[in-house]
């Protein structure tokens, strides 16, 4: 059989699901010190079980020297088991450590539904940006709304994927103040907000973050760049999932605006501010 006639691997789902558990992302930090501290303990009660003179007379000043003249096989059977017993909780807790390492998590439900809300109200406008801004140029649209929030701005070009830009605007979420891009694609919309990473302290760094809701929205989010950079999707019965999501933001997280221009400012003609 020649190579064309094997198996095509084009399933994005699945390829989305791979991607999250293998982007080597980091677990939050709170979980990353109890997994540390927890191999430690289990490192330290190996090290007793090895190194203690009442369990185990065949070594001599906390060393891996076993004297054979003193050693039964009742007391080498303890020993070993006390080292495979430890060697097994070290690789299980290793193993946890790994998968949740791995692993989205959810959001803090207060910031997705101010996002969730700030998302359907903007769509609910009559529009989202001045006719006269020049919108075709997303790299400019990212270095003015830079230049006003003074943080990383994803100025994603989502119409490579097949969506309708509907406009830029500066509109605040959970009272911060966010760039917000809009995007149509037919019943679906997608929005695409910046906001500084001390609007929700709590995220750590390249950790992806998501949820759901019921009534077919859906959420990811990451924290890089000093910036949180959320996607917010609604489709009718939630056909935008969040592995669609995920591969958006991976695609186009590098487009983001990171640093001011030098020069002249950006001018963009009145880009609204949503109340």
């Amino acid at each position: 059989m020649s190579q064309q006639d094997g198996p095509i691997f084009d399933d994005p789902a699945l390829k989305g699901a791979m991607r999250r558990c293998f982007s080597g992302e980091q677990a939050p930090s709170a979980l990353r010190e109890r997994i540390a501290q927890a191999v430690v303990t289990e490192a330290r009660a190996a090290t007793v079980a090895v190194t203690s003179p009442q369990r185990s007379p065949i070594l001599s000043t906390g060393t891996m020297r076993l004297n054979p003249t003193s050693a039964s096989p009742a007391t080498l059977s303890t020993l070993l088991s006390s080292v495979a017993i430890a060697a097994s909780m070290i690789l299980a807790i290793g193993s946890i450590a790994l998968i949740l390492s791995r692993s989205s998590q959810t959001l803090p439900s207060k910031f997705e539904a101010a996002a969730i809300a700030r998302h359907d109200g903007c769509c609910a406008a009559p529009d989202h940006h001045n006719p006269t801004m020049p919108q075709a140029s997303f790299a400019r649209i990212g270095q003015y709304l830079h230049q006003q929030l003074h943080h990383a701005v994803l100025a994603a070009d989502m119409t490579k994927d097949g969506w309708q830009f509907s406009g830029a605007s500066i509109c605040p979420v959970d009272g911060v103040d966010s760039a917000h891009l809009l995007f149509r694609k037919n019943l679906q919309t997608l929005s695409v907000f910046s906001l500084p990473a001390s609007a929700v302290p709590s995220l750590d760094n390249h950790q992806p973050y998501e949820g759901r809701t019921a009534d077919g929205h859906t959420v990811v989010a990451r924290l890089q760049d000093g910036a949180i950079y959320c996607l917010v999707g609604q489709g009718p019965e939630g056909d935008l999932g969040i592995d669609e999501l995920d591969q958006l933001l991976d695609h186009h997280r590098a487009e983001a605006t990171v640093a001011a221009t030098s020069g002249p400012p950006v001018v963009l003609a009145d880009i609204p501010r949503e109340p």
